[in-house]
């Protein structure tokens, strides 16, 4: 079993690889929160810079107070919001969003040509966003549904997981050259939450799915997450996935 900050900082690094850093770059990460993402993108750059934008001053503070000295001239914060960035056209080397897309409110498209538009030419836009496994019928529709309601109560209306291929298709709707898309996994088998992404949320969309019909909760346990108890504990087992979205301009 992966603990979360373990596999968090796993895909922090395939990020990085994805978009194909050399040293010099200068990177937009958009809805930075508390950098969680840009720091360990700002270690590997020398020369370059990330710019990180977020429309929480909260966070943003977070985030600063938890850079290091050594990185004060690689990563810099700016409180605004992904639907109108305010940057000169092709601004950027590279471009991503991390664990945000499926909180943006509003169309996505919009953030995502304001992406393509302060983006150099040639340049790599990334998305790297929990996912839920592309629907195949009504069943698999019915839990994303009460997964939706759960995760909703507590992150407004327009909390919306998508499918790798749904995240794909946005993207080539739009002017890019080529997309890509890769699948990451968390897998667990454990007594406790502890380690696991927005656990509780999870927790409480199995209880609910008690009260569907059999398929409905066979198929939550199949896809992503099993909650049982066990006496007077419980064992949790499950995966949840995680996209890597590329895009080159």
């Amino acid at each position: 079993m992966a603990s979360q900050s373990d596999f968090l900082a796993q895909l922090a690094v395939k990020l990085g690889n994805v978009l194909e850093l050399s040293g010099g770059e200068s990177v937009l990460d958009i809805a930075t929160g508390t950098g969680r993402f840009a720091r360990p993108i700002a270690e590997r750059l020398t020369t370059g810079a990330v710019v990180g934008i977020d429309a929480a001053a909260a966070m943003l503070q977070v985030g600063r107070e938890e850079i290091k000295k050594a990185l004060f001239t690689r990563y810099f914060q700016i409180i605004g919001v992904a639907q109108t960035l305010p940057f000169e056209p092709e601004s950027f080397d590279r471009v991503f969003v991390a664990f945000a897309f499926h909180h943006f409110v509003g169309p996505t498209e919009k953030i995502v040509r304001e992406a393509y538009r302060v983006l150099k030419r040639g340049g790599r836009f990334v998305i790297l966003d929990p996912v839920f496994e592309e629907p195949r019928d009504h069943v698999d529709y019915a839990v994303h549904n009460v997964v939706h309601q759960v995760f909703r109560r507590a992150h407004g209306e327009e909390f919306r997981f998508y499918s790798a291929a749904e995240i794909r298709a946005i993207l080539q709707n739009g002017p890019w050259k080529e997309t890509f898309a890769e699948i990451h996994r968390l897998s667990f088998d454990q007594t406790n939450p502890e380690g696991i992404p927005t656990a509780r949320h999870w927790m409480e969309a199995a209880v609910e799915l008690e009260n569907q019909p059999d398929e409905v909760k066979r198929r939550f346990q199949e896809n992503y997450f099993r909650y049982v108890k066990e006496g007077e504990g419980y064992r949790i087992t499950g995966t949840l996935s995680y996209a890597m979205v590329c895009a080159t301009k």
